[in-house]
């Protein structure tokens, strides 16, 4: 029977099927984790949606020790000045936007960047949406490891800091 034409060529069709659906459920499964960078002087939190745009938080320490917001590829497009909502559990946090960058250093921006730190912080739903109202674009983003991203172990205090708590709290 396994001589059969038919046979073999159900056999066939049955093992590509198989790979592509496996390749599928592999591609499905990809997970887009927020990650943590040092470098010159500044940490920075990022994580990566599955179309491709990014969303960083960051505490640059040297210099003037600004804390800011970048958003890239759904933010790419932007020039001049936008508003960034982030939703988080049903809740929206905005941020202002200039060219896809919010650069703290005063009271209200170092708010909304606390805010947005909070909220990401406590939540426990698997995703929060970054919108951007006047041009109707918003993208999906995951909040797996999202804890581990925005918070360092402080040696002198023992316990696990915001990153951007140094840059903030010269305000």
């Amino acid at each position: 029977m396994a001589s059969n034409p038919n046979v073999r060529r159900t056999a066939s069709v049955v093992a590509v099927l198989a790979s592509i659906i496996s390749t599928s459920v592999a591609l499905a499964e990809v997970e887009y984790r927020w990650t943590q960078t040092y470098g010159q002087g500044t940490t920075e939190a990022a994580i990566q949606s599955k179309d491709g745009s990014s969303l960083h938080i960051y505490c640059a320490e040297g210099g003037d020790g600004f804390a800011g917001v970048i958003l890239l590829g759904l933010g790419s497009k932007l020039k001049g000045n936008h508003l960034l909502q982030v939703v988080v559990d049903g809740r929206s946090t905005q941020v202002g936007l200039e060219n896809g960058t919010m650069k703290g250093g005063w009271r209200e921006g170092n708010n909304e960047i606390f805010s947005l730190v909070r909220a990401l912080l406590n939540t426990k739903a698997k995703s929060f949406t970054a919108e951007l109202p006047d041009l109707g674009l918003s993208e999906v983003f995951s909040t797996l490891n999202v804890r581990d991203a925005l918070t360092f172990a402080n040696p002198n205090t023992h316990k696990r800091d915001w990153i951007v708590s140094s840059c903030l709290a010269r305000m």
